[in-house]
């Protein structure tokens, strides 16, 4: 059965169609995993999103009033939430999802992502950027007068300085350095106009321009360098990155206290729109359940919701009271992704994780758990996504098959405990393993639950490693796991897969477990060749279908977005990223006056 949503969307008027599809309740499934709630396994949902009253009422969605800015409080103070505690506040060393939170608050870029998700020149800070007709040149001019945070003149110097630093093979930001390595020179022409001269012409340029800007004349001291390299070790780079940030974003920065939250404040000087929030404060709770208790108190404005407490625990009186929901399509899936690159002597065979895929019960899984308010994912590309293929049919649960993998690979169950092993090198090697996941992802478990309960049947265990965040990333980029759970967005260009999955970005690159194929590095190649998408779709359709056949990651869910607002807030915009890192996002969000939070 389809269910159809009328939800409002960005910042008019304009409604699109949600089709939720509720999921046929799967026999057959016996006995709760351990860790799982009581019953939940045996649950019904009778969760429907299209009835709940206070899912993305009109008011949260008027637009900013430019007509009348008497109507809005000024002294209004934002109070967000974060899952986890951003690794550090130094812009090109991003990589938890947390510190992308501070990327456009605090600093300033020359493209940008709008709402479709789609890289853009960002016309607030240039007076105009062109292409050249063979797309190997990009000219910008900046717009006059723009400065940094402590008043230095923001220039062209400044791009070039960061471009340089992230190509530095010292300076570790592997987040960027796969896209900006693409940019082969950049030219000043004066302090305000420059050109970005490209390796290839590419649909992926403009991506690649969107690095944020550092100061050259705080980062780029010769003393510094000399004495740290890398901008990330030494006690002056340390400070930069977390107590003397200085960037040119419309909000400066005030004070990060450990493990409880991050300050800033509007920039008074930002020569633009002026920011709508005297301040925001970005608390760090990574407890959901504790999280949900301050948005009921009046603690936080704004708060990501998991499916339970979309569902079940915030339609009570203490949380209409103070808050309303937001629903809407998400590009981002949820994966377990495997070490592939022979470190550990599981899953280099593709019939080991295809077994595992075989072994994921997702039907239960998103009805049980989820409350359907997440989707069933086939891959790299989600259904609305333009280049994805709706020939790549989802691998359905089948226990028996996934044994059959597994014998096949030789890995045979022991006859005198259940345990399924194999001989290498003359050693009898039990297929037991971790599985590793951040503590801010850490309410996924009785998602993957059903996993575990499964594979114990057929003789396979493993055990859950949760670790800090920061530790997670490091281990992460170091390829010091055996299986991780993370998540992944999707980009509105589906070039952002060759960081994943090519040959050639093991070392340095995202693609951590080491998966390659020939023809999937051929394929990401070809789509880079034209700009056309119909020339385009084609090779990404391929690549789906061989990701997916050969399972470097077993695909969990594709989510939607779920969020808690407080009620009085205006102005909020969706996209497919959610509720951030695309314009406008939260720049766009008010309080009116008389109704503003209070810190």
């Amino acid at each position: 059965m389809q269910l159809k949503l009328e939800v409002p969307m960005l910042r008019n008027s304009m409604k699109t169609t949600i089709v939720v599809t509720l999921a046929v309740l799967i026999s057959g499934c016996t006995g709760a995993p351990p860790g799982s709630e009581e019953g939940e396994w045996d649950r019904t949902s009778s969760y429907d999103v299209t009835t709940d009253p206070i899912v993305n009422p009109d008011e949260i969605f008027e637009a900013f009033p430019t007509d009348d800015t008497s109507k809005v409080d000024y002294d209004a103070v934002l109070v967000r939430h974060l899952v986890g505690e951003p690794r550090n506040l130094h812009p090109i060393l991003v990589n938890s999802w947390f510190d992308f939170y501070f990327q456009s608050l605090l600093f300033s870029f020359v493209y940008r992502r709008d709402e479709t998700l789609t890289w853009k020149p960002a016309m607030e800070r240039l007076e105009w950027a062109k292409d050249s007709d063979d797309h190997l040149t990009t000219t910008i001019k900046l717009k006059p007068g723009q400065t940094f945070h402590d008043g230095h003149p923001l220039t062209t110097e400044d791009i070039k300085f960061t471009w340089e630093a992230i190509n530095s093979p010292e300076v570790p930001a592997y987040y960027y350095k796969h896209m900006v390595s693409q940019i082969v020179d950049i030219k000043i022409l004066d302090e305000l106009t420059l050109e970005f001269h490209h390796a290839k012409a590419s649909p992926m340029n403009a991506q690649n321009m969107g690095f944020p800007i550092i100061p050259k004349h705080i980062y780029g001291k010769a003393d510094e360098l000399v004495n740290d390299p890398t901008m990330s070790r030494s006690d002056y780079y340390v400070h930069l990155s977390r107590k003397g940030v200085v960037g040119a974003g419309p909000y400066k920065f005030v004070e990060w206290r450990t493990n409880d939250r991050v300050v800033v404040e509007r920039w008074e000087d930002f020569p633009y729109e002026r920011p709508h929030f005297a301040r925001q404060i970005l608390k760090v709770q990574p407890d959901r359940n504790i999280a949900l208790l301050m948005f009921k108190s009046g603690d936080l404005d704004e708060i990501w919701l998991t499916p339970k407490q979309f569902a079940t625990q915030s339609n009570d009186e203490e949380f209409k009271e103070h808050g309303v929901k937001g629903y809407y399509t998400r590009r981002m899936f949820a994966y377990i992704g495997w070490n592939m690159d022979g470190s550990n002597p599981f899953f280099e065979d593709v019939r080991v994780r295809q077994a595992m895929a075989y072994a994921y019960d997702t039907d239960r899984v998103l009805k049980n758990v989820t409350y359907n308010l997440y989707t069933e994912s086939n891959g790299i590309f989600d259904p609305e996504h333009w280049a994805h293929n709706p020939n790549t049919k989802p691998i359905r649960f089948n226990l028996d098959r996934a044994a059959e993998l597994l014998d096949e690979a030789g890995w045979l169950v022991d006859d005198e405990d259940g345990w399924r092993y194999k001989e290498i090198d003359g050693t009898k090697v039990k297929f037991e393993f971790d599985m590793m996941m951040a503590n801010s992802f850490s309410y996924s478990i009785p998602m993957v639950d059903t996993l575990r309960d499964n594979l114990k049947k057929i003789g396979v265990s493993f055990t859950f490693v949760t670790i800090e965040n920061a530790a997670f990333d490091n281990r992460y980029l170091s390829h010091d796991f055996e299986s991780i759970v993370s998540v992944w967005e999707v980009t509105n260009d589906p070039s952002q897969w060759r960081n994943h999955f090519h040959t050639d970005e093991y070392d340095g690159g995202r693609n951590v477990g080491g998966y390659s194929n020939a023809r999937v590095d051929e394929l990401m190649d070809l789509s880079q060749s034209s700009y056309d998408p119909e020339v385009r779709a084609p090779y990404f359709r391929e690549m789906q279908q061989i990701i997916y056949d050969e399972q470097p990651h077993l695909f969990m869910w594709n989510y939607t977005m779920l969020h808690g607002f407080n009620k009085k807030l205006r102005g909020i915009n969706f996209s497919p990223a959610g509720v951030f890192l695309y314009g406008p996002a939260e720049r766009a969000w008010w309080f009116p006056k008389e109704t503003a939070s209070n810190e």
